[in-house]
């Protein structure tokens, strides 16, 4: 899981990892102040994705590319809730060094596209009201 902060906003990207194998991936685009931190982000999106749905699958270890200071109390309260142990791991190495980097690599382009889109869909909305001669 990687979060990815930028002035235009953030994305957190995660990927399904199991057995060496990619299940699946997906971006998430949280609204977030103007200064919030990155680590902020994503101990915001551990907690209310993990935490906010019961039936949703928790795996044994979750690999992201920053450290909060709530991880700890947000893996006690998993491992109370599911009553199934969880490592939140941030320095990892080899196989799971490059999943992780793939995931902050995939958060940051999948935000700039966002904003990208943004912009381009913003350019034509005036561009159109130029047309039509809208103040």
């Amino acid at each position: 899981i990687a979060a990815f902060v930028n002035p235009g906003g953030a994305c957190v990207h995660l990927i399904s990892v199991r057995g060496g194998r990619v299940l699946g991936s997906k971006n998430f685009f949280p609204q977030v102040g103007i200064e919030e931190e990155v680590a902020e982000v994503m101990a915001a999106f551990l907690s209310q994705y993990y935490l906010g749905n019961a039936e949703r699958e928790l795996p044994g270890e979750l690999i992201v590319n920053v450290v909060h200071e709530d991880f700890e109390a947000i893996t006690e309260a998993l491992h109370t809730l599911r009553g199934r142990e969880l490592t939140i791991s941030h320095r990892v190495r080899g196989t799971r060094a490059r999943w992780q980097q793939l995931a902050v690599t995939n958060a940051e382009q999948a935000l700039n596209a966002r904003l990208a889109n943004r912009q381009h869909m913003a350019a034509r909305f005036e561009a159109l009201a130029e047309v039509l001669k809208l103040d």
